[in-house]
């Protein structure tokens, strides 16, 4: 894997992966114009059917520094992921998920953070969630179980080593579009594009494998939408986010052992966070009456 190197010009670039929803990712962009920095740049990576109406969207915005590139084919997720990563014009680098919104701080926040801390590979911040019309979400169970499991996370809260991987392997608090990375530091390709669902965990978890680091503050600079049309909620209809997750946390365990990352094979060996999941899960379809569904969550618990 090697290095990226290539001539820098502004101190962010945001890139924005779109599949669909216009009006979502029009939110979205209109969040990245009210960076209280001009240091910016906004691509927009657009993997949709809609090249015309996404390129009148960008133009609409009246406003330069955004830009668009149309894929000639699907990529995919981390296909799409990954080469806007690739592409990265700025020292730094976001992914912005364009159902999401920036706080008008979030540029300004991240980069002093990459200040404070030279040598890391990104900086995380807090997420709110909001639901599909924008509002604040009152209640997230995956957000509360992360509050659970994490009461004491530190300001800055610095992830390294084998401690620092145990950490999201417990319970992932990191929430992936939150991150800005140093583009220096990045190995290409950064996301397995075989994955859908924990292609930026297992991302983070080879970096900190790798000896790299992540530090976050819990500063709400994002806010996170959570809507039926998502992936994540794509992928929570049936089993194939557990199936995913599962692997994943198998692969990492692994590749923790061979490093003598001892806390880390252990805890992911065990992925009881996932199961966690699943037993509720399997609770929640059995209470709606969905007993197929419950019985292949009760199947992926006992393989």
């Amino acid at each position: 894997m090697a290095t990226v190197v290539r001539q820098m010009t502004v101190g962010i670039h945001f890139l924005v992966p779109f599949r669909s929803n216009l009006d979502y990712l029009r939110d979205t962009l209109i969040s990245v114009r009210g960076q209280s920095t001009a240091d910016w740049r906004c691509t927009v990576f657009d993997d949709s059917s809609d090249r015309e109406k996404v390129e009148t969207l960008v133009r609409a915005i009246g406003d330069d520094r955004f830009d668009v590139v149309h894929n000639r084919t699907p990529r995919g997720i981390g296909g799409n992921w990954n080469a806007a990563l690739a592409s990265a014009e700025a020292d730094f680098a976001t992914l912005v998920h364009a159902d999401d919104l920036l706080a008008p701080t979030y540029a300004e926040t991240v980069l002093a953070l990459h200040d404070r801390f030279p040598d890391t590979f990104g900086v995380f911040t807090g997420a709110g969630i909001i639901d599909h019309l924008g509002a604040p979400k009152r209640f997230s169970a995956p957000d509360l179980a992360k509050k659970v499991l994490h009461p004491y996370l530190g300001e800055p809260c610095v992830v390294a080593g084998d401690r620092g991987l145990r950490s999201i392997l417990r319970g992932n608090f990191i929430f992936c579009p939150t991150v800005t990375y140093r583009v220096t530091r990045l190995r290409q390709p950064i996301f397995d594009e075989s994955l859908r669902m924990t292609l930026d965990f297992f991302a983070f978890a080879r970096a900190l494998l790798q000896g790299e680091r992540l530090v976050g503050t819990k500063s709400v600079q994002y806010h996170y939408r959570r809507h039926p049309a998502s992936t994540t909620s794509t992928l929570n209809a049936d089993s194939s986010r557990f199936e995913e997750e599962l692997t994943t946390y198998r692969r990492i365990a692994t590749e923790a052992a061979e490093v003598d990352f001892e806390l880390s094979a252990r805890t992911g060996r065990r992925a009881l966070v996932v199961k966690g999941h699943l037993v509720y899960s399997a609770a929640a379809s059995t209470l709606r009456g969905e007993f197929g569904q419950a019985r292949r969550y009760g199947k992926l618990l006992r393989a």
